[in-house]
């Protein structure tokens, strides 16, 4: 289905909607200046928009608007919302590096950018961020905060919390630029990861997918881990590459006009080879569209944790109103195949792999020594444990942990570059071992 760029069909960026295309991947959320003629105009074009679309109803007389924010967050969906482009780049974007979803304590890490301000300072998925400098941010939103962080120039400070243990991290905006596919080969086996259905992703993947069958590939991982989404276009390109008849493998049922739009396969040619399926539960909206085609229509395995359940999809309407602004509107419901509903729910895991690897704390720039204790030590001695070293874990600096140090790191001390060399260890250790991947090329060989 062909949508212009005022109307294009975004079946993702689930939960975490608000702060993808906000300041963290580089679009804004924008508060509007308190000008009674702009908001009154802008007020009735949003209203207009939603009546005609939104797929429920809503009072529109009664509506609160005191601001043009609070009027679509009385719609009380966190997949509707207001933003700007005016922090995109050539390059990408310009921001921190993280997107992320609300939080009781604050707002939850749900994906980090490689080589990212974020991803540099050894920020991880599932962190929450409770507070920005003097900004507490419990309680708040995305909104509220994104709106403190646009506006922040030079260096932030955030206080975080990873498994209920605070750490602090200080970050500057840079220009990030955004790789929506990575690919390669594992001994005879394909690897493709899609971080997310973004425009464009499509023919990047026909052309991995093509230079890796060139190479006489016997097997094919697909990794949507931590991809939240994108363009109904987009994985309806990449799935017609597999599906080898026409049946349905997506209905988006607009519930204001009632049209149901219908993406079928192409009976593209079987595949020689077995495919699998990497999820998690971050892989969402788009990333479910083809997990769920992919599981029930050619019956590939899915590998993982089961899915986050986004059953709804979006388009985004271009504001005449604001300059730069855009309205990102829920239009309806998405189903598979069977018309599975799989809100709330997800789509659970053929075979299911628990990644359960140890998230390490940012280390601090303290030294310890002989006979010192700290849980700065207990971090260390968890990855060092889990590396393979013969070490205690209860953050006691004792003799045997100085001899590890003294024998593969260079130091009888655990200063910040000691500690630096462990941290890059432990996470070459990770990526070595993924679990998940370890267990597809398994099941391939």
């Amino acid at each position: 289905m062909e949508l212009s760029r005022s109307k294009r069909i975004i079946l993702g960026i689930t939960l975490i909607a608000i702060v993808v295309l906000s300041f963290f991947a580089g679009y804004m959320l924008k508060g509007v200046k308190p000008n009674k003629a702009l908001n009154k105009d802008a007020r009735d074009e949003i209203i207009d928009i939603l009546d005609k679309y939104y797929y429920k109803d809503f009072d529109k007389e009664n509506i609160e608007y005191s601001s043009l924010k609070a009027l679509v967050k009385a719609l009380n969906d966190p997949y509707t919302y207001l933003y700007t482009t005016d922090t995109k780049t050539n390059t990408g974007y310009f921001g921190y590096g993280f997107s992320s979803s609300n939080n009781d304590l604050g707002i939850r890490v749900v994906s980090v950018y490689k080589d990212s301000p974020a991803d540099l300072k050894g920020i991880k998925e599932n962190d929450v961020v409770i507070g920005v400098d003097t900004l507490t941010c419990a309680k708040k939103g995305v909104d509220e905060v994104s709106e403190y962080l646009k506006n922040a120039s030079g260096e932030v400070t955030l206080h975080m919390l990873r498994d209920y243990k605070k750490y602090d991290v200080k970050l500057t905006k840079a220009n990030i630029s955004i790789n929506n596919i990575e690919s390669k080969k594992i001994g005879d086996i394909g690897y493709i990861k899609l971080n997310e259905f973004s425009q464009g992703v499509s023919i990047k993947f026909k052309s991995a997918l093509t230079e890796l069958e060139d190479s006489s590939i016997t097997g094919l991982v697909i990794d949507l881990r931590n991809n939240p989404g994108g363009l109904a276009t987009e994985v309806a390109s990449i799935l017609r590459l597999f599906i080898d008849n026409n049946e349905a493998f997506l209905y988006l049922e607009s519930s204001k006009d009632g049209k149901t739009d219908v993406y079928r396969g192409v009976s593209a040619e079987k595949k020689s080879y077995d495919i699998k399926i990497l999820v998690n539960n971050n892989s969402a909206s788009a990333s479910e569209v083809f997990a769920l085609a992919m599981s029930k229509i050619m019956h590939y395995e899915l590998i993982g944790e089961h899915t986050f359940g986004k059953n709804v999809f979006q388009s985004d309407f271009e504001l005449k109103s604001l300059e730069n602004s855009y309205l990102h509107v829920t239009l309806g419901y998405w189903y598979g195949n069977k018309m599975e509903k799989i809100e709330n729910t997800g789509i659970n895991a053929d075979v299911e792999v628990i990644d359960d690897h140890y998230i390490p704390m940012p280390i601090n720039d303290k030294v310890y020594e002989l006979d010192m204790a700290d849980d700065e030590i207990k971090n260390i001695e968890l990855m060092l444990k889990e590396m393979g070293y013969n070490t205690r874990v209860d953050g006691y600096f004792d003799s045997e942990l100085e001899f590890i140090l003294t024998s593969n790191f260079e130091s009888d001390k655990l200063n910040v570059e000691t500690k630096n060399k462990i941290y890059d260890a432990y996470k070459y250790y990770i990526e070595t071992n993924d679990k998940v991947l370890n267990k597809a090329i398994e099941l391939l060989s």
